[in-house]
């Protein structure tokens, strides 16, 4: 069985991920996509294949329900990338490891005194080593006790001995 799709003039759609049946369409003068439902037309975001309904938004922070759930839950966007958490704190821990890209050219000839927040050391052990994101987090939630602000080149080897690829961090600094 299939549905054939006749978008009007002017109009976008998505396709629903994941086996849900349907649509999300934004017509012009929208400035998001929607789903129309019995109760009119709904906002809806699909973000890394889940769609969610819009409970609200503002400057990239949703509030949305997940297809097939009830609880609300978090997304945030950054430049197209988003990141998902039950809560707002879990949703902005997440964009960090989803952040992180493989160059690591604005690393090379860095001291190993030279210092760079939390945030963009984690983006460089993965830029790095090519640890995945959940490893990552794995590795920062059960590894630091305390998350400081700032760390230097040397902590961020002390602490990832016996880590993923921690000889090619090393090899990276020599």
């Amino acid at each position: 069985m299939f549905q054939v799709i006749q978008p009007e003039e002017g109009e976008a759609i998505k396709l629903c991920p994941n086996g849900v049946k349907g649509y999300i369409s934004k017509r012009d003068g929208e400035d998001a996509f929607y789903l129309d439902t019995e109760d009119g037309r709904v906002e809806h975001v699909i973000a890394d294949g889940i769609l969610s309904r819009v409970v609200n938004k503002r400057n990239g922070v949703y509030k949305v329900v997940n297809h097939g759930e009830v609880e609300e839950s978090y997304i945030i966007e950054v430049d197209g990338v988003f990141s998902h958490g039950s809560t707002l704190k879990e949703a902005k821990e997440s964009l960090i490891y989803k952040l992180s890209d493989r160059d690591t050219s604005k690393y090379e000839g860095l001291a190993l005194d030279a210092e760079m927040s939390f945030e963009e050391g984690v983006q460089m052990y993965m830029a790095i080593t090519g640890a995945c994101s959940s490893g990552t987090k794995y590795f920062v939630d059960t590894r630091l006790e305390v998350k400081k602000d700032k760390y230097t080149i040397t902590e961020i080897l002390k602490i990832t001995e016996g880590q993923y690829n921690h000889a090619v961090i090393v090899e990276f600094f020599k």
